[in-house]
């Protein structure tokens, strides 16, 4: 009898978690949605007209450690665009956050983006009147991926997202360490989502002050996840200046990476 009882107290607590989980999960997309969004951190304040830059890092990073080889180029306010490795991942909110900040405060507005975080700063130049950026590894759509990382982060992202609902809460919990940063699986999952299917972004190139693309050293075929031929398209007449790093790796490439930024000779970024 207690065996039985038990078992039906497991079962019952385990639908309570998936059901509870995908209620706030539906709640946080369809009202509140500033949940999955981005938590600012002003680490170099600006007065209101200022240039203020919003670093934004790529798949499970954050700005923190992956802008640290460059906050010493940069000569204005800084934010650090800070994803909630928690409860999930917006891009689109995040974005959103940005435009608002940014015209609230009238900054001159400066997005540096690393992969993903590059469809923040084709959505910043569309909607914010002067504004600039400078993509690293820039995917502002999966037009963008190879189509190796395509299918795989459609697929990658149905399958984690459908993995989160029996884990419940469980998929809240930082568990993937990323340059020093945790992040959980409905937060991966998010990311995943992101990367292969938002398509809504914005051709708004008029702003961006130069590309920073990777050929692997040793390696003929460049970015092992990006089309390197596909981002020259994409930003036809900007300049672009070469990493010879992996992917994004501006943490472990610093150095080559920083090389690629001087390259660009960004005098009036």
């Amino acid at each position: 009898m207690m065996r039985k009882l038990l078992k039906k107290m497991i079962v019952l607590m385990a639908i309570a978690n998936t059901l509870s989980f995908c209620l706030a999960r539906l709640h946080w997309f369809s009202m509140k949605k500033e949940m999955l969004g981005a938590e600012f951190d002003v680490i170099n304040p600006a007065e209101d007209g200022q240039k203020m830059y919003y670093l934004v890092a790529g798949c499970v990073n954050q700005p923190r450690s992956a802008f640290d080889f460059l906050l010493e180029e940069l000569d204005g306010g800084v934010t650090l665009v800070n994803y909630q490795p928690e409860r999930g991942c917006s891009i689109k909110t995040i974005a959103d956050q940005v435009i608002a900040d940014a015209k609230t405060h009238n900054y001159q507005a400066r997005v540096i983006g690393i992969s993903i975080g590059d469809y923040v700063a084709r959505r910043v130049e569309d909607a914010v009147p002067g504004a600039k950026s400078v993509g690293i590894n820039p995917e502002p759509e999966p037009s963008i991926l190879r189509p190796w990382s395509r299918i795989a982060s459609k697929a990658g992202s149905v399958i984690v997202e459908a993995l989160t609902v029996p884990l419940g809460w469980l998929s809240t919990i930082p568990w993937y360490d990323g340059c020093g940063n945790r992040f959980s699986t409905v937060f991966i999952a998010d990311q995943f989502r992101d990367i292969g299917f938002v398509n809504d972004t914005p051709y708004a190139i008029d702003g961006t002050a130069g590309v920073i693309i990777s050929d692997r050293p040793g390696k003929a075929d460049g970015d092992e996840f990006l089309d390197n031929a596909r981002i020259k398209q994409y930003f036809k007449g900007i300049p672009v200046a070469t990493a010879k790093a992996n992917h994004g790796d501006t943490v472990g490439s610093n150095e080559a990476y920083i090389e690629a930024w001087h390259a660009l000779d960004l005098q009036d970024f």
